[in-house]
């Protein structure tokens, strides 16, 4: 997996790390402090369609991966909860997809979201 990012923003992949702060190697926004991979954000910059778009789908990723993360740590001078830091990524990606270019919501608990509709849907498997 490559990390790379170029502090002039001159690409869509080091626009949408400055967007996420994921800026540092090895200090990324993950639980584990790891980065997205390059190949990551490049795969949603085209399946999103842009900048804006990726930026949402990867404070999806975060918010999903905070919420599985069951630590709480409280230190000396800061403390954190991740279901706490799961909400704030949540509201993070939701106000990126209200922008615009910012896609269609992702689909959760078996209802479609669009930025025009909602549809409950039912599958028989």
């Amino acid at each position: 997996m490559t990390f790379t990012y170029d502090n002039t923003l001159s690409t869509d992949l080091a626009v949408t790390r400055f967007n996420l702060s994921d800026i540092s190697s090895g200090d990324g926004p993950y639980p584990d402090k790891t980065n997205f991979p390059d190949e990551t954000i490049n795969a949603l910059l085209t399946s999103e369609g842009s900048t804006t778009g990726a930026t949402a789908a990867c404070f999806e990723a975060l918010s999903t991966a905070w919420a599985s993360y069951a630590l709480s740590e409280k230190g000396v001078n800061d403390a954190f909860d991740g279901k706490g830091v799961s909400k704030i990524f949540k509201v993070l990606a939701d106000d990126w997809r209200a922008k615009a270019g910012g896609g269609a919501r992702a689909p959760s608990s078996g209802v479609m979201r669009g930025d025009w509709q909602q549809t409950n849907y039912t599958t028989d498997l």
